[in-house]
């Protein structure tokens, strides 16, 4: 098994250049059970049926976590209340017709600043306009994701791109002095949802 050094040591957000990390809430045992009640104040069991992170290291299988309605363990399993196994593992290719939806990446996620294959566009951009698809225009998840990919990855469709297949990203963890490592975005559960429903 692969492991996943920033996900178990993040203590701050890498900039694009590689050059700064800002603090953030440190857990630093990211392997230990999530507290349903660190995720459900404010909101009823169960009503989030879409969860885009776009953090490193939560949706690949060792990662995923499960599910128990008091400690559940996983990013996903605490949002959702689901456990991810009853979901789709490619939500994009083999929708479940679940209506849940959970996007991330499974092991570093792509620099927000990170350019596409179409050099007007970055990744913040892209994220962007895969919203706008989403929320403005109506388009399926799925829609979405391929529009935004179109936009930004000169007509490639999104099963077609680097994000659903594997990209390479920097990864300053890699010892001595940090290496390319390989990622992708990893869609579970239900692709053909349309939000707000």
């Amino acid at each position: 098994m692969r492991s996943l050094n920033c996900q178990l040591t993040h203590t701050g957000i890498w900039g694009t250049t590689n050059q700064a990390s800002h603090a953030i809430v440190d857990y630093k045992d990211i392997g230990a059970a999530v507290k349903s009640a660190m995720v459900t104040t404010g909101k009823a069991a169960g009503t989030h049926d879409f969860l885009f992170i776009w953090s490193c290291g939560h949706t690949a299988q060792p990662f995923i976590g499960t599910y128990n309605a008091t400690h559940s363990s996983g990013v996903m399993p605490a949002w959702m209340q689901l456990n991810p196994y009853t979901l789709s593992s490619d939500g994009y290719a083999n929708p479940d017709y679940s209506d849940h939806v959970f996007i991330g990446f499974d092991w570093l996620s792509i620099w927000c600043g990170y350019q596409a294959s179409n050099l007007n566009y970055n990744h913040a951009q892209w994220a962007v306009l895969f919203y706008y698809y989403m929320l403005e225009l109506g388009f399926t998840v799925n829609d979405a994701l391929d529009q935004a990919t179109r936009d930004t990855y000169y007509n490639t469709p999104f099963d077609q791109s680097p994000l659903y297949n594997n990209f390479y990203m920097w990864n300053p963890q890699i010892p001595p002095y940090g290496a390319y490592d390989i990622s992708k975005m990893h869609i579970w559960g239900d692709g053909t949802v349309r939000l707000p429903r």
